[in-house]
């Protein structure tokens, strides 16, 4: 994150399993400025970086089944912006 001043501020964690999810990797970012960004605190630049991708290793529990879901709908909407573009479909916002 970098402020009007040019300021420069990093942080970064570590997830206890892989994912390859952007709404996970979104939901993070998101709490990690959350934790340095006053309410309505102007921003001149916002970043964000994954590192140790690779294939998604999967073991599915008994209670992982909407975890699963949620990867065959991320992997739906990745055919649909491969076919017609990244403007196809989106996230609404929420409020």
């Amino acid at each position: 994150m970098r402020w009007p001043d040019f300021t420069t501020l990093t942080r970064q964690t570590t997830l206890s399993q892989p994912t390859d999810q952007g709404e996970d990797i979104q939901k993070i970012a998101l709490n990690l400025m959350r934790s340095v960004r006053k309410p309505g605190q102007a921003v001149r630049l916002i970043g964000v970086g994954v590192s140790g991708l690779g294939p998604p290793v999967r073991q599915l529990s008994l209670w992982d089944a909407g975890s699963e879901k949620s990867r065959r709908l991320q992997e739906a909407v990745d055919a649909l912006k491969e076919k017609y573009g990244d403007k196809v479909i989106q996230r609404g916002e929420e409020d």
